[in-house]
């Protein structure tokens, strides 16, 4: 009994099998998916990054009091629209958060 495919590539099985089209599409659209995930981790990395260093901002700017910087980040604050800095975070706000502590320490910093 001699092979049919013996020696031939598997792209030129799938080729004769009528199956190389599908198999191809679903190579690109897999690989495709992969990249678009490590992407979205990448992302997700960088966000968890700067959120930690938001909060590392806080708590030196309380001085190293962690209670008090949980207060803070817990407390509704009328100059974020009355929503709590923790809520900012947890909205997808932390960008603005982050831009709000920096313009109030330098608003601090104008006044010394």
């Amino acid at each position: 009994m001699k092979k049919k495919h013996n020696g031939s590539s598997f792209d030129d099985f799938l080729k004769e099998e009528s199956l190389y089209d599908h198999s191809s599409a679903v190579a690109i659209a897999r690989t495709i998916s992969r990249q678009i995930q490590q992407e979205l981790i990448s992302q997700e990395s960088c966000k968890t990054e700067d959120i930690s260093d938001t909060i590392m901002m806080v708590v030196k700017i309380f001085n190293g009091d962690i209670a008090r910087a949980c207060a803070w980040f817990k407390a509704r604050n009328p100059l974020l629209g009355d929503t709590s800095p923790a809520e900012m975070i947890h909205l997808g706000r932390h960008e603005r958060l982050k831009k709000f502590i920096i313009n109030s320490q330098e608003n601090i910093g104008n006044e010394s």
